[in-house]
């Protein structure tokens, strides 16, 4: 999986990053996956691990409690995290990842989609 961000189209990050649904299930395609209440999520999510270093710098300076995530080529806004509050799927089953990527923000391109 590769993201690039949608206005400058250079690339965010790719291979041992991972995106997740709010159900914390890995996207597998660019498609988005639902809740099961069928809820529409407009965004995908990220956790600690393997998360590229602009993110991660982007944290540190907010002393890890929440802000935006900008492109580090462009300055285009992509995002934010949360490590303060939690917040839930529409479902209220499942506890959102605290990295936020905006899909329309973001194009995300799959090894299924490039062959």
């Amino acid at each position: 999986m590769e993201v690039r961000c949608r206005h400058c189209c250079k690339s965010l990050f790719k291979g041992d990053s991972v995106l997740f649904n709010a159900h914390h299930e890995v996207k597998q395609d660019a498609a988005n996956m639902k809740c099961q209440l069928n809820e529409f999520d407009c965004c995908s999510y990220m956790t600690l691990e393997n998360v590229p270093d602009w993110i991660m710098n982007a944290i540190d300076q907010k002393s890890w409690i929440k802000g935006k995530l900008y492109c580090p080529y462009c300055n285009s806004r992509l995002g934010s995290f949360n490590f303060v509050n939690e917040m839930k799927c529409c479902c209220n089953e499942y506890v959102k990842p605290p990295i936020r990527i905006v899909n329309s923000k973001v194009d995300i391109l799959c090894e299924s989609l490039k062959q």
